[in-house]
């Protein structure tokens, strides 16, 4: 009888203790729900994607206090998954790495729509194939959260941690994760559908009226900081006689080439957009002339180095015209771009394929 008492106490106390553990459980899971959607709701509403991102990378940070974290999203453009942002990563790794939709960690956690986990990339075959030309792979766990609304493929949040990080992915966590990346994913969705309405339809660049918008606002900025702010005017050299030689279909595929080189080569920080025409227009926030010129130069020798394939397989090539010009406190947006535009036409007097400042 004692013998089956004390069982029977014992038993309860496990019961007991084990109540105890879902219930403490359940209120950590809700204190970190709750704050997981305090720091979203945190985020200030804009339908401006180079707006939100950061705003999205500032909250991840936060919660998940990653070594490095970056979001890639699908280019419209050739349908290939792209560092957009990213904190602690190299500005080479930016612009190097692009990946297909199906590939690696990133395309299995968008086939699967969970989050996945890997407990060493240092381990993995895919990021030693496809990174370890640069440097050895670091030993980390990494976390890959989908970004997708209903079967349309938005991107992937990486997350970085230590070797030691302990992070077990239990149910509650997977659910946690899920909230996280449906919240951003139709944050997301809700940008894309703005910039349709701001963007150029061939390109998908901002269009005129936007980059117009945007400077203004950066101009009050330069302003109100005594911060560097320069502009580029880009002009394709020849265009008319592509045009009459080739044809409209090529002339618009040589407009398509160059925005694309104009993307893969300027920051996620600059503000890029088809002007009007063959003329295009890039902000440059923080940028003082000189490293403007940098930037254009780079911008100009990808341009005049790119083979552009015809349907009968031969290539043309083409050159382009730069101005660019620093803000001066007390300009207009009229004045700054009258005065960069000038510079412009300078270039193509100057017998084009050239960069005047």
């Amino acid at each position: 009888m004692i013998n089956f008492i004390s069982s029977f106490i014992i038993l309860l106390f496990i019961l007991f203790t084990c109540i105890t553990i879902q219930i403490l459980t359940l209120y950590f899971y809700k204190r970190k729900t709750l704050a997981i959607l305090e720091e979203l709701f945190s985020i200030k509403p804009s339908l401006d994607l180079d707006k939100t991102l950061p705003q999205i990378l500032a909250v991840i940070k936060k919660l998940f206090k990653p070594e490095r974290c970056s979001i890639m999203l699908v280019d419209d453009t050739d349908k290939m998954l792209k560092i957009k942002i990213g904190d602690n990563i190299s500005t080479t790794a930016m612009r190097k790495i692009k990946l297909n939709i199906d590939e690696g960690i990133a395309g299995k956690s968008l086939t699967l729509g969970q989050p996945v986990v890997v407990k060493d990339i240092s381990k993995s075959k895919f990021y030693n194939r496809f990174f370890s030309s640069e440097k050895p792979v670091k030993k980390e766990k990494l976390i890959v959260l989908p970004l997708k609304i209903d079967d349309k493929n938005l991107g992937v949040v990486n997350l970085h941690f230590k070797p030691n990080t302990r992070f077990p992915l239990s149910y509650l966590d997977k659910m946690l994760l899920k909230l996280l990346s449906d919240y951003i994913s139709r944050m997301l969705d809700g940008c894309y559908k703005y910039f349709d309405v701001v963007s150029d339809s061939m390109t998908k660049m901002y269009n005129h009226n936007y980059i117009l918008k945007r400077l203004e606002e950066e101009i009050e900025l330069a302003e109100k900081f005594q911060s560097k702010l320069s502009l580029i005017m880009i002009d394709i050299d020849h265009f008319k006689q592509i045009n009459d030689k080739y044809g409209h279909q090529v002339g618009d595929k040589v407009i398509l080439t160059i925005s694309r080189i104009i993307k893969n080569t300027t920051r996620f920080s600059d503000i890029a957009g088809r002007y009007g025409g063959e003329e295009f227009c890039i902000i440059l926030p923080n940028t003082k002339l000189t490293d403007a010129i940098n930037v254009a130069q780079r911008l100009k020798n990808n341009i005049s180095s790119e083979k552009i394939l015809l349907q009968d397989k031969q290539q043309i090539s083409v050159t382009c015209s730069f101005g660019v010009k620093e803000y001066e406190i007390g300009d207009t947006v009229e004045e700054f771009i009258n005065k960069t535009d000038k510079l412009l036409y300078q270039a193509k007097l100057l017998g084009r394929d050239r960069i005047c400042y």
